[in-house]
């Protein structure tokens, strides 16, 4: 007998702060699929980060952060449901890049953090503009 397996496909949206509640749940087992979008002006780039990975917010920050921020960094850290705090050793981390993806086990607080920096083009009288961005995502898994 054949198992059939749904997959239903939902696209996170930001939370506000590292302390906002989930904004959406799903049953089991979950599998993120991260996907480069690059919907800046045509002037602008995802850009080679130099800032040192060590350096950047204690918040996010693992302990094991090593290297530049380069192209980009997504952590994430998952304690189990019923967890009232989390800690800076749940942190993980992998390079941003296009069709990234990694699974969480269901009955888990997950919370998600994308940083990257983006270069716009000046014109001729202007200089470089680079911004810091940093996504931050939080969803609930249930058995």
């Amino acid at each position: 007998m054949q198992q059939i397996k749904l997959i239903k496909k939902k696209k996170l949206s930001p939370v506000d702060n590292l302390e906002s509640a989930a904004n959406i749940n799903a049953n089991g087992q979950v599998s993120l699929r991260i996907m480069a979008r690059n919907n800046y002006a045509p002037t602008a780039h995802n850009h080679n980060d130099l800032k040192l990975f060590n350096s950047i917010d204690i918040n996010i920050r693992p302990l094991n952060a090593t290297g530049k921020v380069a192209y980009g960094k997504v952590l994430y850290r998952a304690v189990d449901i019923g967890t009232t705090s989390w800690d800076r050793s749940d942190w993980r981390y992998l390079e941003l890049h296009d069709d990234l993806s990694f699974n969480v086990g269901a009955n888990k607080h997950v919370q998600v953090v994308i940083i990257h920096e983006v270069e716009e083009t000046g014109n001729i009288f202007q200089l470089n503009y680079f911004t810091e961005l940093k996504g931050i995502y939080r969803f609930d898994t249930y058995a």
